[in-house]
């Protein structure tokens, strides 16, 4: 039993010396004394400093271009408030006093006389000039004509002329127009404006709708078809009834050298037959010098068309260029003048004349030019125009009132005249009159219908009153044939009355 014991406590001994021994020898490294939690911890600092990083290097750069624009905004700032309080201090509103009058520097009243004094004497001009306009019987046209010199200003009490300008009717009777006679461009303040169509050449006729210029397509064509001339009319608004060109010198028909055309190929086909003309002409194959007309409404209107800009604007370009020498003249009707409705500049100010109705004053000047002498042309009355010739001369007139029913005379009257060469007699042709279609004619009307015609004429209906109340019509192809169809009418009786 001691024996045990003895053994045991040596047991216990040696095990207590062996573990003495590990302890010293065998120590564990520094880092394993630092626990798991505390590495934990360590890990989660070291995340949060590299956060705190990178969120400080963004507000750098942030701050950095902030005070680099701010010295922009700064100076913007600054200078739209000087800005501000400069106008606001030059820029005052000036009230008038009592008198309704504002104050003027002494500098400034020396400054604006002159412009003041002008001023007060072209109002007194413009105002004389707007006097009623005296009215006569209804065959005479008598516009009130005041023509001023293009360099003249003259005092506000200076005296308007009023002239009696005849109608056209009585024109024809007196033989002052007609074969034998000058061409009657219009009446001025001193009289008769006369000449030919080489004082127009390529002509255009300007203005607004009821400014006259209907009276003077009437007017100029109905002279130059008694001398013999022969047109060739392009109308896009034939179909418009009475008002359209085409209607108007439909009883002019015997001197067409082709139909009106009204559709785009119609308007080719004439334009090339007039180049055709214009070309023999200038290289001698063609011999005749009888005048051709080219007589066109609604030309701006035209060449806004792709397909007729070039052709019909080549056209217009030969006849400013050579027409005049070969006897080939044209007469457009438009309202707007612009260099993109005419065709362009070049073209527009190659047309070597041009009647000028009431129309804004902007759209004169690109006919007319003149800069700061232009005449003002927004007030002109109908029937008066600012006529500019191809000798550059610039005369304001008043063109004799010209109907439909004139234009019809004129058309009985070539239908009866014998066929004769340009240069006509100096005899004036006499005037016709319509008559009863039972007085002086030893024929019965060949119909029933051209009876009521002839009955309609005689009861003093125009043409136009005659188709629209006998055919029913007021436009279109159906409104021309009916036209013509009168004319013919016309024209027979004429020739009975003849015989």
């Amino acid at each position: 039993m001691k024996r045990t014991l003895t053994l045991a406590v040596g047991l216990f001994a040696a095990f207590w010396l062996y573990s003495a021994l590990q302890g010293i020898f065998y120590a564990p490294p520094p880092d394993r004394l630092i626990d798991g939690l505390q590495r934990e911890r360590l890990a989660r600092q070291i995340a949060m400093d590299a956060r705190r990083d990178e969120q400080l290097d963004e507000l750098r750069t942030f701050t950095a271009g902030f005070m680099t624009v701010l010295p922009i905004v700064a100076v913007l700032g600054i200078g739209a408030l000087a800005a501000r309080a400069i106008t606001a201090f030059a820029f005052k509103p000036v009230k008038a006093d009592e008198n309704g009058l504002y104050p003027l520097l002494h500098a400034q009243l020396i400054e604006t006389a002159p412009q003041a004094a002008l001023a007060f004497h072209q109002a007194k001009q413009i105002a004389a000039g707007q006097q009623p306009t005296p009215q006569t019987v209804s065959t005479t046209y008598a516009p009130h004509v005041v023509y001023r010199p293009q360099n003249e200003l003259p005092p506000p009490s200076a005296p308007s002329q009023v002239i009696q300008v005849p109608a056209f009717a009585q024109l024809l009777a007196s033989g002052a127009i007609g074969q034998g006679q000058p061409l009657l461009l219009g009446y001025t303040e001193t009289g008769a404006l006369t000449g030919g169509w080489r004082d127009l050449c390529s002509s255009a006729v300007a203005g607004i709708s009821g400014s006259g210029k209907t009276t003077t397509l009437r007017f100029l064509a109905s002279q130059s078809a008694m001398h013999g001339a022969r047109f060739l009319v392009l109308d896009p608004h034939a179909d418009a009834g009475q008002e359209s060109l085409a209607a108007t010198l439909m009883p002019l028909s015997g001197a067409f050298l082709a139909q009106p055309a009204t559709t785009d190929k119609q308007i080719l086909d004439v334009v090339k037959l007039a180049q055709n003309r214009l070309q023999g002409r200038i290289k001698g194959t063609e011999s005749d010098r009888t005048p051709i007309i080219v007589a066109c409404d609604e030309f701006t209107s035209l060449m806004r068309s792709e397909r007729l800009t070039d052709p019909l604007g080549g056209l217009l370009e030969s006849i400013s260029q050579e027409g005049r020498k070969v006897g080939v003249f044209a007469l457009l009707s438009g309202q707007i003048w612009s260099a993109d409705r005419s065709g362009g500049s070049k073209l527009r100010d190659s047309l070597a004349s041009a009647y000028v109705h009431r129309i804004k004053r902007r759209q004169a000047g690109m006919l007319l030019g003149m800069g700061d002498r232009l005449p003002d042309t927004s007030d002109l009355p109908a029937g008066q125009a600012v006529l500019l010739r191809t000798s550059g001369e610039l005369a304001r007139v008043a063109v004799p009132l010209t109907t439909q029913q004139d234009v019809l005379a004129v058309g009985t009257m070539l239908q009866k005249a014998p066929a004769s060469p340009f240069r006509a007699p100096s005899a004036p042709l006499p005037r016709v009159t319509v008559e009863s279609p039972h007085a002086g004619a030893n024929q019965a009307p060949a119909s029933q219908q051209e009876g009521e015609i002839l009955t309609l004429l005689a009861a003093g209906k125009t043409p136009s009153q005659v188709v629209r109340e006998l055919f029913g019509v007021a436009n279109g192809n159906a409104y021309a044939s009916a036209s013509r169809e009168v004319a013919a009418v016309v024209s027979r009786l004429a020739q009975r009355t003849q015989e």
